[in-house]
């Protein structure tokens, strides 16, 4: 594996914990009907903020599961296109 390899798949680790971790795409909701109050990227630890109060009711983060794995997924896909294109599809054997 060369350099270039390795910073991509250095660059491919970062971005998943970034998009995976730090900035999960979340809902913010309140209420017995699950009103949704805003829609932002937040840390995964931040599931539920009991500072504030929406009309008598404390907003919960709600993870969007589907944005989530399809974000990790076209990371992936990305990240081993471009590992394949740095590869110049020499095939080592062991």
């Amino acid at each position: 594996m060369n350099k270039i390899q390795k910073r991509i798949l250095i660059t491919y680790g970062v971005l998943l914990i970034l998009f995976g971790v730090i900035l999960v795409p979340f809902k913010l909701v309140y209420g017995p009907e699950h009103m949704i109050f805003d829609v932002k990227y937040a840390p995964l630890w931040s599931l539920v903020d009991q500072s504030n109060s929406v009309n008598g009711f404390n907003p919960m983060y709600e993870l969007q599961t589907s944005r989530l794995v399809y974000t990790i997924f076209i990371l992936t896909l990305l990240g081993s296109i471009i590992l394949l294109l740095t590869s110049n599809g020499k095939l080592k054997e062991s």
